[in-house]
């Protein structure tokens, strides 16, 4: 009886783990920045390097209240349901009233009050979101997600190389599991055929996702496929082989966030994935 307890509780433990070091990596990035360089653009429209961390912070206390307060929830979901143009003001009207010290000590803040509630968090409680609720461990790889995405705007902005460890393997399998999601999400026929992932993490090894003799195939290096789903680069601007209409149908408008997919990256707005800067 206590066997898939325990094992979901290491693998929550993982990812806890996991989100937690992509977040102090990123700390390491922002700890000693200037403050003329919080105010450098990111490829996100109008957004600086201080709203990114501004819209860290303020999501990682939503996701706190997600688990851990619901009530509290509830009052930030009916704000975003009254008026969604009113709730993006609010998610980043920190990064327009505080300055890099205060911002830096708000989203450490916030990041450890996501930690314990996800360390604490009940297995069997489901937590409930923006659409449909989720387990807790879905919710820590969307923020281990949504950390790694924006992390990338912030090293763009930056000229930073891109974070590139064995993490990514929590974004690359959420990439193909929301494969569906994104082809409907862009009103393209449905996807009918087995589709097979091959990639290669950045210590080397071989992740492998859906069946070995399928003839609609992504291959290529995890870092690129992460950068793509995330809509953080473009296909043309990847090293990844696409074969079969129905994975080329896919890696034109995968993502692996729910919601608006925005204009993602032009071709060429930022070249090749540079090899460097793996941990």
């Amino acid at each position: 009886m206590g066997m898939p307890s325990d094992t979901h509780q290491a693998g929550l433990a993982k990812l806890v783990h996991d989100l937690t070091n992509e977040q102090l990596l990123l700390e390491q990035v922002l700890a000693d920045l200037s403050a003329d360089l919080w105010d450098c653009p990111t490829p996100a429209p109008s957004w600086l390097v201080r709203h990114q961390v501004a819209h860290l912070s303020y999501f990682d206390e939503i996701a706190r209240m997600a688990i851990a307060d619901h009530d509290g929830f509830a009052r930030q979901k009916a704000i975003r349901d009254r008026s969604p143009a009113e709730y993006r003001q609010i998610n980043v009207a920190a990064a327009t009233s505080s300055t890099p010290g205060e911002l830096l000590s708000s989203w450490r803040e916030n990041a450890a009050g996501l930690q314990a509630a996800l360390r604490a968090a009940d297995l069997r409680a489901r937590a409930p979101w923006f659409g449909p609720s989720m387990s807790v461990a879905s919710l820590a790889s969307a923020r281990l997600m949504e950390y790694w995405a924006h992390g990338q705007d912030i090293r763009d902005g930056l000229g930073v190389p891109p974070s590139a460890s064995s993490r990514l393997r929590h974004v690359a399998h959420l990439g193909y599991q929301t494969r569906h999601y994104a082809v409907q999400l862009h009103g393209l026929p449905p996807l009918t055929r087995p589709l097979r992932l091959e990639l290669t993490a950045p210590d080397g090894e071989l992740w492998t996702w859906g069946e070995p003799d399928s003839d609609q195939t992504i291959r290529g290096t995890a870092l690129d496929f992460c950068l793509l789903i995330t809509r953080r680069r473009h296909l043309d601007d990847t090293g990844l082989q696409v074969s079969g209409e129905e994975a080329r149908r896919w890696a034109g408008v995968a993502q692996c966030f729910a919601g608006d997919s925005g204009a993602g990256r032009r071709p060429g707005q930022f070249g090749p994935v540079p090899t460097s800067g793996s941990e």
